[in-house]
């Protein structure tokens, strides 16, 4: 009986603190005020073009990067990001929300953790010129 009282209730409650402590910390929280487009300069005609299309305001910023999910910095290798990104800086961490659905929170000194904002892989039917 002490076993089953256990695992019914003495359990559960560390690893509802775990899950909890693991949804904060790997779950951004964004509230921007204003963000900045930031384009590459020398890049090819089709990437030009494809970032062009990419555009979104302060909102969708925001709800976009609120619902991105963390992903290990391994698989970044499998998606060809686009050289075109939304930033805000909010308490010294720059927030980078790249066309492809990469999203990046680099604190001051460097360290970067990467995000999945659900976009996948580079839709080139998407992102058209407009």
């Amino acid at each position: 009986m002490k076993k089953k009282a256990f695992f019914l209730f003495v359990l559960p409650v560390p690893l509802a603190a775990c899950i909890a402590y693991l949804w904060i910390t790997h779950t951004p929280h964004v509230h921007a005020v204003r963000i900045e487009k930031v384009v590459k300069v020398d890049m090819d005609p089709d990437t030009a073009l494809m970032c062009a299309g990419f555009e979104m305001n302060v909102e969708q910023f925001n709800e976009k990067f609120n619902q991105a999910k963390h992903f290990w910095q391994l698989f970044l290798d499998d998606y060809s990001w686009l050289p075109c990104y939304y930033k805000t800086t909010i308490e010294g961490k720059e927030y980078r929300l790249r066309a492809g659905g990469l999203a990046e929170v680099v604190t001051a000194d460097g360290d970067i953790t990467y995000f999945d904002w659900g976009d996948g892989p580079v839709d080139h039917q998407k992102y058209s010129a407009p």
